[in-house]
């Protein structure tokens, strides 16, 4: 992730990583490289996955609807089994 990131837990179980001044392109990079990542990791006891949706704050956008945007794609992501990447 750019320098500039930021990573913050917002529910029990989810995490947000902001990447200020960054294309969805970029972000979308990012999750794949995290994504794979996490699933060829060997060094741990437990199995890991992990789900994302990548969204792209839009001018002049709300708050309340960015994040309903970004949990509308966590819920497809859920729905279609986990362990991917929506956006």
């Amino acid at each position: 992730a750019p320098k500039n990131s930021i990573l913050a837990k917002i529910f029990s179980a989810d995490f947000v990583i902001l990447m200020p001044n960054s294309s969805l392109e970029l972000a979308r990079v990012f999750a794949k490289k995290l994504l794979n990542y996490i699933r060829i990791e060997k060094d741990v006891s437990i199995k890991m996955t992990c789900s994302m949706g990548v969204a792209e704050y839009k001018l002049r956008e709300d708050y309340e609807t960015f994040i309903h945007r970004t949990e509308q794609l966590m819920q497809k992501v859920s729905q279609d089994g986990g362990n991917m990447i929506a956006s």
